[in-house]
């Protein structure tokens, strides 16, 4: 809600920051789009805990801004793929309350129809998707399906359906 509200109070008359706010932007402030009396209830109830982590992550954001200041290249570089590599590692936990995830990604064309052909194409084999969501790429013009399945055998036989008509599947490893 803090960084939302720090781009709209940076934004002009224009609109123009919301208008260049990317997906990845959308992805990690959904928060603010939930029911404020929830997050007020959890502030209330959880102030010692929240307060403890805001003071660690304004002391982070302070180096931050130094190691900025002072063109640290490696600070970022070491910054930037430690948390890609922790953050990698979130879909891979299995045990306790988050189950394995069963998905790939798929490259797929921009163009009316696409998505519906994969699906099609997944369930005239009779392989149920349990969820979908498309991302793209300010780089490329097409964009990723991130295909999730209930089982790892429906996430097999999916990806090879898919490589067989020609679609190219990253599986996360």
């Amino acid at each position: 809600a803090s960084l939302v509200n720090l781009v709209k109070n940076s934004d002009d008359n224009d609109g123009i920051m919301k208008m260049i706010a990317a997906g990845g932007f959308k992805d990690i402030t959904r928060i603010s789009s939930s029911s404020p009396v929830m997050w007020q209830q959890i502030c209330m109830t959880n102030g010692n805990n929240i307060s403890k982590l805001l003071q660690t992550y304004i002391h982070s954001l302070t180096d931050f801004l130094e190691k900025l200041k002072e063109k640290n290249d490696v600070f970022f570089y070491d910054t930037f793929n430690g948390a890609r590599i922790y953050r990698d590692s979130f879909l891979d936990v299995s045990s306790g309350p988050i189950k394995k995830s069963y998905s790939f990604k798929v490259d797929i064309d921009d163009k009316a129809g696409a998505l519906a052909q994969i699906a099609t194409l997944l369930a005239n084999h009779g392989i149920s998707i349990q969820n979908i969501g498309i991302s793209h790429n300010r780089e490329a013009e097409d964009g990723v399906l991130r295909i999730e399945f209930s089982e790892e055998q429906a996430m097999n036989q999916g990806r090879d359906i898919l490589e067989g008509c020609g679609y190219t599947v990253h599986l996360k490893k």
